[in-house]
């Protein structure tokens, strides 16, 4: 299978081999109940969609720490 993007040396590189610039924008998920905020205000195409108008071509989605530390996470939740 090929990915869309890869590496060469210390460079991102699309399929075609040519350099990547990452201009990545945050989309925070920390609070309850750990999904990613305004979707109970937008579908998730529209904000997708706005992202990319915006000129960014990657998300970098935070997670809490919780979700890997603390075991007993999901107990609590039910």
């Amino acid at each position: 299978m090929a990915y869309p993007l890869s590496t060469s040396s210390r460079w991102i590189v699309d399929e075609n081999g040519q350099r990547v610039k990452l201009a990545c924008v945050n989309w925070p998920s920390h609070l309850q109940p750990v999904v990613v905020e305004g979707l109970s205000k937008q579908p998730v195409d529209a904000v997708a969609k706005k992202i990319v108008e915006m000129g960014f071509n990657c998300v970098r989605l935070t997670w809490p720490l919780d979700l890997m530390t603390y075991e007993t996470l999901i107990i609590e939740l039910n």
